[in-house]
């Protein structure tokens, strides 16, 4: 049994030839036993017919387009739409954030001078100006006192005045008179001091120049009016 078992013969299935791969029958052809079964030139005839026929059907499809490439050429066509919307807002993205960094940028120094201002005027409010105010309120009283003191003397000089107002016409009236009286003494005078140089010199008229330098020695009394008084009196003399 055992040596039966090993000298067995080959199933049908194992004598069966490996199968043979053979290119795929174009589909609307006729089948070879479709083919085989024309007889006679009848049979020729349309077979050559439907090859034909078929070839033409092929190339005719071949070169049409179909549905699927015309959606691939749209598709391509979007495609490079979309790429050119994305590279015009890429562009767009890339100015925003040029011009955003620049307002930041702005921002912060505005921050920056801000914070610096605020920083001053904390300074300012709590040493500066509670000095200037002090100074400020300091050179006010002092100002005050002045013309307070001021304001009273010039009181005081205009009550003395008040008072003096009464005297005046009186010190006037006896000024002008001692006035008058002077010049009528100092016209005696010159009247005899005239009298004298005309008789000791040669005097012309009333209106020399010995005369008038008289009235002016005796008017003035200044000392180069005396010594013209001096020459005058060698010079007539002579």
């Amino acid at each position: 049994m055992q040596h039966a078992r090993q000298l067995r013969w080959p199933t049908e299935k194992e004598n069966m030839p490996a199968r043979v791969m053979t290119k795929p029958r174009v589909s609307g052809l006729p089948s070879p036993r479709k083919m085989c079964s024309h007889s006679g030139t009848a049979g020729v005839t349309a077979r050559d017919k439907d090859i034909q026929r078929q070839k033409l059907e092929i190339s005719t499809k071949a070169t049409r387009p179909t549905n699927a490439t015309k959606t691939i050429a749209y598709l391509q066509h979007s495609l490079a739409s979309a790429n050119k919307e994305l590279s015009v807002a890429h562009n767009k993205v890339k100015l925003y954030y040029s011009l955003l960094r620049n307002e930041r940028r702005k921002a912060a120094r505005a921050k920056a001078a801000a914070a610096q201002a605020s920083v001053e005027v904390q300074k300012l409010q709590g040493d500066l100006i509670p000095n200037m105010q002090r100074q400020a309120a300091a050179h006010v009283r002092r100002l005050v006192k002045e013309s307070t003191a001021q304001i009273a003397a010039l009181e005081k000089c205009a009550d003395s005045s008040a008072s003096d107002i009464y005297h005046l016409p009186a010190d006037l009236a006896e000024t002008r008179k001692k006035v008058r009286a002077l010049q009528m003494r100092v016209l005696r005078v010159s009247r005899a001091l005239g009298r004298v140089l005309v008789a000791k010199g040669h005097m012309e008229s009333k209106t020399s120049p010995a005369k008038r330098l008289l009235q002016r020695a005796v008017l003035e009394g200044g000392v180069a009016a005396k010594v013209q008084l001096g020459v005058e009196m060698m010079a007539t003399e002579k």
